[in-house]
């Protein structure tokens, strides 16, 4: 039995986090799986879900930030704020960990690895 949280699976979640390329999807600074929250797109109090599709990882300071705004409007907020601002596009830079000379930390890539093996056997990865 796969066990499952508020809606989604922590298998899931992680593939979800992978996917995103292991950056906040707001201001797409590199996070490791410990450092990302979860956050809902449409906020579970205006009518969202915790389904996996409704989840994105983010940063502790976008999540505060985004508060129950949907995403279109955390979106013009930010632009309303900074010029800089571009977030979803989640493209980190070509090595998101400069300072350990790695491209992913170790437990990451352990975990990577292992999500990619259960890929083609798994429904969860489609979801």
């Amino acid at each position: 039995m796969i066990s499952t949280t508020n809606g989604h699976t922590q298998r899931q979640w992680e593939g979800k986090f992978f996917r995103c390329q292991m950056c906040c999807w707001y201001c797409r600074i590199p996070l490791t799986l410990a450092e990302a929250t979860k956050d809902h797109l449409l906020p579970v109090s205006r009518g969202g879900t915790d389904a996996i599709a409704n989840i994105v990882p983010a940063c502790v300071d976008c999540n505060r930030l985004k508060s129950d705004l949907t995403e279109e409007e955390f979106r013009a907020e930010r632009k309303r704020f900074s010029a800089l601002a571009r977030v979803g596009t989640c493209v980190p830079a070509s090595n998101p960990f400069p300072s350990s000379g790695l491209s992913q930390p170790i437990e990451e890539k352990e975990l990577l690895t292992a999500l990619e093996r259960e890929r083609k056997n798994c429904d969860w990865w489609r979801a």
